[in-house]
């Protein structure tokens, strides 16, 4: 800024509102790629697809989910398998030569489909530090118990409050000692028991009470795909 003479509120105006900070693909078993997870800033994330005529489809209609870096996890048949919540997440452990995979959608959106693909493998389950963090790890360990050939529940120590892997390894973490816990974790026995309805079941409504309207805050009207039209920027194809 000193540079070229431009002060702070100017360039602070030339900011973009909303841009594209990373691109994750899914690929797969033949290499093909089947879908993007878009990750913008201010954070939020959408999805598209290939139209098969060099554009995008913004939604993910009849998409069958695919696990993150299955190639990877393809050519490295004998390797440990860690499922993480999030690409990042799961890029920051292949960086360290980890064979690591996620489901796209984030926490609560994992895919009985992605069973299959962690058939006979030994797997660890890395759940971040909150409540939704634990509920989508035990959602992984009941998808596919009695498909892999063993598996490890991993909660790491000293993580902040909705911390992951990706911060306990800024924290001085290594991939050496992220081995040493798995290594001194002994593998489940049993599979988690799913949380009973009563405790996710919506409070009852008081009669006479208005229930109020479910807000969306910005990461979600961000994250919302295209207006499309039945007829030309009249008639908005889902509408009365």
């Amino acid at each position: 800024q000193r540079d070229f003479g431009i002060t702070k509120q100017t360039a602070d105006s030339m900011k973009p509102a909303k841009y594209i900070e990373k691109i994750y693909e899914y690929y797969d078993s033949d290499g093909d790629l089947r879908y993007q997870v878009l990750r913008y800033q201010p954070k939020s994330f959408r999805q598209r697809r290939p139209d098969g005529r060099g554009g995008w489809l913004w939604n993910m209609n009849d998409v069958e989910a695919l696990p993150y870096n299955l190639i990877d996890m393809l050519e490295q048949p004998d390797a440990p398998v860690f499922i993480v919540e999030g690409e990042k997440a799961a890029e920051r452990l292949m960086k360290l030569g980890l064979v690591a995979t996620t489901s796209h959608g984030g926490a609560g959106k994992w895919s009985d489909a992605l069973a299959p693909y962690f058939d006979g493998r030994n797997v660890v389950v890395l759940a971040d530090n909150d409540s939704a963090g634990e509920r989508h790890a035990d959602q992984v360990l009941r998808s596919i118990w009695g498909r892999a050939k063993a598996v490890k529940r991993v909660e790491l120590a000293g993580l902040p409050d909705k911390g992951d892997v990706v911060d306990w390894l800024f924290q001085g973490g290594t991939v050496d000692k992220l081995m040493e816990v798995v290594r001194a974790m002994p593998a489940l026995d049993s599979v988690p028991a799913e949380a009973e309805a009563a405790d996710e079941a919506p409070e009852a409504e008081e009669e006479g009470v208005l229930k109020p309207y479910k807000l969306m805050d910005q990461d979600a009207v961000w994250s919302m795909p295209p207006v499309e039209f039945l007829v030309d920027e009249l008639i908005p194809e889902r509408s009365f």
